[in-house]
């Protein structure tokens, strides 16, 4: 039981950084389009991303080894277990911290940027703060869950 436990856990941390990965490169991608090529360039791009979605789902899906069942007592153990709960508080209290400092370097960096309407100056301080936020906080709970 124990050791099916670990193999579980180790399976749920591969996962984790697989999410970050995936919120690196979609994210990634929007912000480098909306900032760098407003315009067609940035719709077409659009048209992109469901097909990114549904090979990287299907990747995730076809993969070999056992399978995660979220009612085995394994998952319900990570789920409740106080320190995942606390590197998770932890990792959120960083991140808005982290979001916060960065608004000023983004606001900044749209506010160079003359060739974009304020709409488009919008978008991309939105994305570059959600990006921002999503990395610094599953990649700070990567860390605090490996300690």
């Amino acid at each position: 039981m124990i050791e099916h436990s670990i193999e579980a856990l180790q399976q749920y941390r591969r996962r984790a950084l697989v999410a970050l990965l995936f919120v690196i490169a979609l994210l990634g991608t929007f912000a480098l389009f909306t900032i760098v090529a407003p315009g067609p360039m940035a719709a077409r791009a659009g048209m992109f991303v469901p097909v990114f979605i549904a090979v990287t789902a299907g990747a995730l899906a076809s993969r070999k080894g056992p399978r995660w069942d979220p009612r085995s007592p394994e998952v319900g153990a990570i789920l409740r277990d106080e320190y995942r709960q606390a590197s998770m508080d932890r990792a959120s209290r960083i991140t808005l911290i982290v979001v916060l400092i960065a608004q000023w370097p983004i606001a900044l960096f749209a506010a160079s940027m003359n060739a974009l309407s304020p709409i488009r100056m919008a978008m991309a301080i939105v994305t570059a703060s959600t990006t921002v936020g999503l990395l610094t906080f599953l990649a700070l709970w990567l860390v605090f869950e490996r300690d």
